[in-house]
C-alpha cells in the first residue's frame, strides 16, 4: 500500500527541484524589481530633482580669497561640482571630466570642495586646477544645494536656476552647453 522508499525519494527529491527552481525564480523578479527602481531613481535624481528651481544662493570666497556670489551666475551657464579630497571617484572627476569641461569650452566651472582650505589648496595644486575653488570644511554649500554623495555635479542654467543634478561622467555631461562664457564671480 505504501510506496517503497526509492519512489519516496525520487519524489522528494523532484519536489526539492521544483522549489528550488520556484525561488530561482521569485529571486530574480525580485532583482529585477530593485534593478528597475534603481534605475529609475537615477534618472530622477540625477535630472530632474529641484530642476527649475531657483538655485540656492551662497556667498564665499575660493581658496585663493577671490570672493564668489552664487548671485552673479544669472546670464552664465555655471556648472558647480562638489568634490572632497578623500573620496576616489572625485579623483577621476577632477582629472578625466574638468579635461572634458575645458574641452567643450567650459569656463564657469566651480569646484566645491568639502574639506579645509588647506586640504582643498593642496588638492587644486594636485590636479592643476585653473577654476575656482571653494573650500566648504563645514559643508554649508553642500546643505543648501542638497548634495548627498560626492562627487556631483549641479548644473545651473542663464537664469540661475538649477538645470540638472548628476554624476560627473562624460555621458551625464553631455547636457552641458557647447559654450559656457566665463563670469565674473
Amino acid at each position: 500500500m505504501f510506496p517503497d522508499s526509492s519512489t519516496i525519494f525520487y519524489l522528494s527529491y523532484a519536489a526539492l527541484w521544483i522549489l528550488v527552481i520556484l525561488h530561482s525564480l521569485l529571486l530574480l523578479g525580485i532583482v529585477r524589481i530593485v534593478y528597475q527602481l534603481q534605475q529609475t531613481n537615477k534618472a530622477v535624481g540625477k535630472n530632474n530633482r529641484n530642476s527649475g528651481k531657483e538655485a540656492p544662493a551662497f556667498s564665499t570666497v575660493d581658496i585663493f580669497g577671490k570672493p564668489i556670489n552664487s548671485l552673479n551666475f544669472a546670464g552664465h551657464t555655471t556648472a558647480l561640482l562638489f568634490v572632497s579630497p578623500g573620496c576616489p571617484a572625485c579623483t577621476t572627476a577632477l582629472k578625466e571630466d574638468m579635461e572634458y569641461l575645458n574641452y567643450k569650452g567650459q569656463g564657469n566651472v566651480i569646484v566645491i570642495c568639502s574639506a579645509s582650505i588647506e586640504k582643498c589648496t593642496e588638492l587644486a595644486g594636485k590636479y592643476g586646477l585653473k577654476v575656482p575653488v571653494v573650500a566648504d570644511p563645514d559643508e554649508r554649500i553642500n546643505r543648501i544645494y542638497e548634495i548627498s554623495s560626492v562627487p556631483t555635479i549641479v548644473l545651473l542654467n542663464e537664469n540661475n536656476q538649477i538645470q540638472s543634478y548628476g554624476q560627473p561622467h562624460q555621458e551625464d555631461l553631455e547636457n552641458v552647453p557647447e559654450k559656457v562664457i566665463v563670469a565674473e564671480i
